[in-house]
This record gives C-alpha cells, structure tokens and sequence, in this order.
C-alpha cells in the first residue's frame, strides 16, 4: 500500500496493547475475529489494512481500515454489536432483509452535505449480532478533529484533550450552514430526528461538512450526545437536533464542548464575545421568550447563515424518493417514529431508545464529557 500507512505494514489487531485492559484486549479479539468472518463473506471484495486505535468514544464501536479491491480505494469500516432491541432486526418482518431495506434507504440519501454509507452488513459471530458499516476513508477527519488540531486516527482518549482553538467566523457560518441543510434535507425526506448531531459525527470532505451517523438511530443505538442536553427537561424529540446544533455552534466558536445544558452569561461574556452573531442564534434556540426552540428553517433564515454560497449545491439534482421507497422502508421509518414517540410518553424503556438520556459518559483519565 502507499507510504501513508507504513505505520499499518503489520494487520494488528491491538490484543498486545501495553495500555489495554484485559476486558478491552478481549474485545477487540472478538472484534478482529468478527471482521476477518466478515470480509470472507464479501468473496474478497474488501482487503484488511489495520484494526484502528479507538479514534470515537462509543466504547464497542471498532474501526478498521480496507481496501476495496474492485477498485483499489481505500474505505473504512466501523463494527459494533447490536443493541438487543435493534429496531431494524425487531421491526421488520422475518420475510424482510434488513441490510436491504437499510441500504435502500442509506443510499437514497445522496446529498453534498450527507456522508455516503457505501455497504452495510448484519451477521452473528459468537454470542453477538454485529453489524458492518463501509464508508469513504478522509484523511482530513472530522470537524471535531479540525476544532482540536488532531488527527483522525489518533485515540480518542488522547486527541481531544490538547487546548483547542476557536473557528474564524467565516467557516462557521459555512459549516454551520451546510449542517443546516443537511438537516433540512433530511426533514423533507422524512427522516426521523438525526438524534446524533455532534462534531464528531460532522466530516470534512474538502473542507465541506457532510453529516454522518444517520444509522444509529435507524438500528436503535444508545445516543450519548443528548447526555448534557437531556438534564434540562426532557425536550420534545423534534428539537433534539436544533439543540444538538446550538451545542455544536457553541463548540466551534468556544473551542470546547459546553457541558451545561445551554449557555450560561459567563459562556457568553467570556468565551463567545468575539461572535455576537452567534450568540444571537445561541439565544434565540436556547432563551426565546416564549419557551419555543426555532426551526431548522427559522435558523437558515438568520442573517449569519442567510448569504452562505452553497457552490456544492450548484447543479446538484437531489433525488426525490419520498415516493419511491419499497413498504418495507418506509415501515422502517414508521417503527423509529414510534420508537422515539414512546420515548416522550415515557412508555418504553430508557436502556435502549435512540434518544434515551443516559449518564454523561466521561473520560476514564481526563474527566471530559465523550460524545458518540
């Protein structure tokens, strides 16, 4: 392979790490055992490159670097048990395929600011049900990466700890609103609630910001980043991803994760007093007189995202599919629409919803909030 992973010459699979825990050595040999299952069952379609380092915060979640040998392009692939609930395995019917159902629905979301899932899998190894996700491998990271200065690969336990540095104002309001449409898109298309908008889940391709994680909550993950947000109140499931943004706004500007669950006047005065735009927008999502969070549309609108040149936009047909998914689809949709209605009536478990509140995960040696 090319000079840039002469650090990958040899497939390691992290057992013999010096600063791994027994539990976590063992993890990840379930995990390498279960990619190695798995690429065997692509007939040699993909090639092993490296098991990664932990580069996110979801603590079952593995990463490994391949090669797409059709092509001689390099992808990563995430993998990672399911949750016992998983609402495709639980929502479909036995006649269905869930992976094609998901990847009917993954692939009709092609957009500039959506990050492509390019081959999705479901398949038991031992006592677990995983599933596999490929994606396009980019260097350049997330925007939680450019934020901190780190690089992609690098662990999670060590890349966001450095001191940070603010954005200048121009690429937030670029990023800020190419986000934006992403969820807007989104919303027309009639996708649930992203759920698991963070920077971590923002990555740059080309300096463009294109949203990622829209599986998690179609499979029923667990999402952590809701942890701060949800100790306020419990807010309605349709301004889950405008606060999730304000927090997001709050980071690139602040250049650290706000762990409160809104901006308090010392954020305002001390961190943010080089952005009075933003917090313009910060307190129209989080202190609106009447209590009511704005809408995604209502926050395009604002004069620091309004006069944005959207150039990847340009020529770009979006596809309209709203009409053209199988049943079997847009079932899927309905079933993680009750799934995350039941969570606000309080009549389904909180150990398994995509937007359930869990505890604030932190790091083991830092003390800092993890988002996923």
């Amino acid at each position: 392979h090319s000079v840039r992973y002469q650090q990958y010459t040899a497939l390691d699979s992290g057992i013999g790490a010096p600063d791994r825990s027994p539990r976590e050595r063992a993890a990840r040999e379930r995990a390498y055992a279960a990619c190695q299952e798995w690429l065997q069952n692509t007939g040699g379609r993909y090639e092993s490159i490296a098991h990664l380092d932990d580069i996110g915060s979801r603590s079952n979640k593995h990463w490994f670097l391949l090669n797409d040998c059709t092509i001689r392009t390099d992808r990563l692939m995430t993998l990672l048990p399911l949750p016992p609930d998983c609402i495709a395995l639980e929502e479909l019917p036995p006649s269905e395929c869930p992976q094609g159902v998901l990847m009917e629905l993954l692939g009709s979301l092609q957009h500039p600011y959506i990050y492509p899932v390019l081959d999705l899998g479901f398949f038991p190894s031992d006592s677990h049900q995983y599933t596999s996700l490929v994606m396009p491998f980019n260097p350049r990271g997330s925007l939680k990466d450019l934020i901190y200065k780190s690089q992609w690969n690098e662990p999670w336990s060590r890349k966001y700890t450095r001191k940070s540095t603010c954005l200048p104002l121009s690429q937030v309001q670029r990023l800020g609103r190419q986000i934006l449409e992403a969820l807007l898109f989104l919303r027309e298309r009639g996708i649930p609630s992203h759920g698991h908008l963070h920077s971590g889940n923002v990555i740059l391709q080309n300096g463009v910001a294109r949203l990622s994680g829209l599986e998690n909550g179609l499979l029923g993950l667990n999402s952590r980043v809701n942890a701060v947000i949800w100790a306020r109140s419990a807010p309605d499931i349709d301004n889950i991803d405008v606060i999730c943004f304000g927090h997001l706004l709050f980071e690139m500007c602040a250049g650290y994760e706000l762990t409160s669950p809104q901006p308090t006047p010392g954020h305002y005065q001390l961190d943010l007093e080089r952005y009075p735009q933003v917090v313009d927008v910060l307190q129209m999502i989080f202190e609106s007189p009447d209590g009511r969070y704005p809408t995604v549309e209502e926050l395009v609108l604002c004069d620091i995202f309004r006069n944005i040149d959207l150039r990847e936009m340009r020529g770009t047909c979006v596809p309209s599919f709203k009409h053209g998914l199988s049943s079997s689809t847009l079932s899927l949709l309905n079933a993680v629409r009750r799934r995350q209605g039941a969570i606000l009536s309080g009549s389904y478990s909180e150990g398994s919803s995509p937007c359930t509140p869990p505890s604030t995960p932190r790091d083991r040696k830092t003390g800092c909030v993890l988002y996923v």
